[in-house]
């Protein structure tokens, strides 16, 4: 079984937006509004495509099959030109999944963040989502940040 990552091509276009939809809902299953907070929006194939065209999308395949997506970006840090590199989305077909799909997209990704200088990483891990805390923490990431949310809070 041949597991591999590369850059995402336009030719993946139908295929990522695929599994985005899978993972959104799954997102959505752990945290109601992640697709108002934390997805593409509704133009989810032109976000893709975007993404694509900047280098940001990762697919992990085994042999021919692509079978996962990763999407990553960068921010500024507060002071200074430093960056940090984030991992925006990581998701493995659950079939596809404890194989190693996720480990070389990962390291795809990051190598390409750490080609660009980047030596300092975020990922965002939905509650409850033990296997993705996991994931991370076996890359070397720990919490530093819990954001917290309320639909309706009473203040009295």
């Amino acid at each position: 079984m041949q597991i591999t990552a590369r850059d995402a091509t336009e030719d993946d276009l139908t295929r990522i937006a695929g599994l985005y939809k899978t993972f959104a809902d799954e997102q959505a299953a752990l945290r109601p509004l992640w697709h108002e907070a934390e997805g593409l929006g509704n133009t989810v194939e032109d976000a893709l495509a975007g993404l694509i065209s900047d280098g940001a999308v990762t697919v992990g395949a085994i042999g021919n099959a692509v079978v996962g997506f990763l999407i990553t970006g960068e921010r500024a840090l507060v002071d200074g030109d430093d960056r940090v590199g984030l991992i925006r989305y990581i998701y493995t077909e659950p079939d596809a999944r404890g194989v190693g799909v996720a480990d070389e997209m990962f390291k795809h990704g990051v190598g390409e963040l750490k080609d660009r200088g980047i030596s300092a990483f975020d990922a965002t891990v939905s509650p409850g989502h033990r296997e993705a805390k996991n994931f991370y923490e076996a890359h070397g990431f720990s919490a530093r940040r819990i954001t917290m949310h309320s639909e309706d809070t009473a203040v009295e």
